[in-house]
């Protein structure tokens, strides 16, 4: 760390002495100082010089061609020595004023010469101690780097240094840290403010990485009793530390979260086999996974539809995978308060997969009452943060964790279901699907398809014009209630009254017969389940 002209004026040949110098000069490096007696034979001059110019060497009349030539140089700084015996005269003070980010005049007994030595001696000596010091550092933070070492530790050490408690408050973890917990009341003020007030009231440093902020290291109150620079190298050794640590610890996560999402998802397709694989893999993340299980599925509504456009219209995938990182979140942060220990949990494309103990699924229960509170909120957060909705699916709760599968499987359905009728924002417990349960039990029936073709099938035309249909699932949505339905569609009564005969005519079908309704209803009902199949029509 270099030398500044600050550090010089600090220095004990100037402590009775009149200093004048701006503001502007105080930063400045000082590489060496050089004293120039007569610019007739200057020797090599670098930029961060600081030259001494004395006026005792030099008349008045001389000084200030003398003066003018020095200012032309490319130097950042310039010392000029006034003997006590000789004032400057006015044309100086001008001088001074118009080059003020150069010019240091002072008073001083001692000449030029002796001014310039001594200065010499002092930025070598300065110079020498700050790299024994900073050797000695690098080499504590060295071992720091290259051993299983904490983040307590690397605040411990630079608290030996600056001599003040240290505080590192991770912003993405929403942790901080302490370099000593016995100090209560900094403790508590750290741990009970935002980050916005600890800015605003304490000496903070930030620590970043590719312009973006991974925490603030926080000085407890107390002034610095470490020099400045020597105090800077020290939080850079601490930035560069915790950086490092943050990388070590985020690739650690990184494999952990890879090798319990595929866990996980193992669990949920039913791709382990041997109960001591289970066992073994559960204890590595401490998941208590004996007993009956339940699986609850988030489902981000209309994500992968919006992702799609999205792309094709060239927006790219930026703000949809911020919204999902902003629902993971959410979901993340209100099902950690179901308990103190951590349930398996995977994401997947659009959606967060949890396994929970059955006991989230006994009515009347506490467990039971906190997930449906923690699911509201997480379907309320969801919406008003990110402007999307949530479908979540409750499956029924399954033997043991091999056949979780199975809950897995019957919480996608239900809320895949339940978001048809609806549109989403729902939560679809298979438990209360009732006739849906049954009407999944016919998707894989071969005779299925053929009964929504004959049922509603001829109501398609030839150019796939889906209004005769529409029309029929909005009857049943108002209970066959012809008013209700003109309504609905926003179409005059008569249109109404001419569609509803025309389907009567079309399905040969008598409304007023319960059992042809039911035939309808059914046929419909299995359509709006699994539109995706292969008939020939499309509404």
């Amino acid at each position: 760390m270099p030398i500044i002209v600050n550090d010089i004026l600090k220095n004990d040949l100037f402590a009775n002495t009149d200093v004048v110098a701006d503001s502007s000069l105080l930063m400045k490096k000082v590489s060496a100082v050089v004293y120039i007696k007569e610019f007739t034979s200057l020797p090599n001059l670098e930029k961060d010089n600081l030259l001494i110019l004395d006026t005792l060497c030099v008349s008045m009349n001389e000084f200030e061609n003398f003066l003018q030539f020095i200012l032309s140089l490319e130097i950042s700084s310039i010392c000029v020595l006034k003997n006590n015996k000789k004032d400057f005269p006015s044309w100086f003070f001008d001088l001074a004023d118009e080059n003020k980010n150069k010019i240091i005049t002072l008073s001083c007994s001692l000449s030029g010469e002796e001014v310039a030595s001594k200065l010499n001696l002092f930025i070598l000596r300065e110079n020498s101690h700050f790299w024994s010091y900073a050797e000695e550092l690098k080499s504590k933070f060295f071992a720091l780097n290259f051993s299983d070492t904490q983040i307590i530790d690397i605040l411990k050490l630079l608290s030996s240094v600056v001599k003040r408690d240290i505080s590192f408050v991770d912003v993405a973890k929403e942790i901080r840290y302490f370099s000593n917990d016995n100090n209560s009341v900094f403790v508590e003020k750290i741990n009970k403010s935002s980050v916005k007030d600890i800015l605003t009231e304490f000496e903070t440093e930030v620590v970043s990485t590719d312009c973006v902020v991974v925490g603030y290291i926080v000085f407890d109150y107390g002034e610095n009793v470490t020099a400045k620079k020597y105090l800077d190298f020290a939080v850079e050794q601490v930035k560069n530390s915790l950086l490092l640590y943050i990388q070590k610890s985020n690739s650690r996560l990184e494999v952990e979260k890879r090798y319990r999402n595929e866990f996980v998802q193992d669990l949920l397709s039913h791709n382990i086999r041997m109960e001591k694989e289970v066992w073994s893999r559960a204890r590595i993340f401490k998941w208590d996974l004996n007993g009956p299980q339940i699986v609850v599925v988030f489902d981000i509504d209309n994500y992968k539809s919006q992702l799609t456009s999205s792309i094709e219209e060239g927006k790219g995938n930026t703000r949809l995978e911020s919204v999902k990182l902003t629902i993971y979140s959410t979901v993340k942060h209100h099902m950690k308060s179901l308990g103190t220990s951590s349930f398996p949990s995977t994401l997947l494309s659009d959606s967060v997969v949890y396994i929970l103990p059955a006991e989230f699924a006994q009515e009347a229960t506490k467990p039971f009452k906190d997930l449906n509170t923690a699911i509201s909120k997480i379907m309320t957060e969801c919406k008003d943060k990110t402007g999307f909705s949530v479908t979540v699916g409750i499956g029924n709760v399954s033997a043991n964790i091999f056949n979780c599968y199975d809950s897995y499987n019957q919480a996608k359905q239900g809320l895949e279901l339940l978001r048809r009728d609806t549109g989403g924002d729902v939560v679809a417990r298979w438990s209360d699907m009732g006739l849906y349960k049954l009407l999944c039990s016919l998707k894989n029936n071969a005779d299925t398809q053929d009964f929504i073709k004959e049922t509603i099938g001829s109501l398609m035309n030839e150019n796939g014009d889906s209004t005769l249909y529409q029309t029929l699932t909005s009857l049943i949505e108002n209970n066959w209630n012809l008013r209700k339905t003109s309504d609905s569609m926003g179409v005059h009564y008569n249109t109404m009254q001419y569609r509803y005969n025309k389907i009567c005519e079309t399905l040969l079908i008598d409304p007023g017969n319960s059992r042809e309704r039911l035939k309808i209803i059914l046929a419909v009902e299995l359509y709006r389940m699994y539109p995706l199949l292969d008939f020939d029509f499309m509404p």
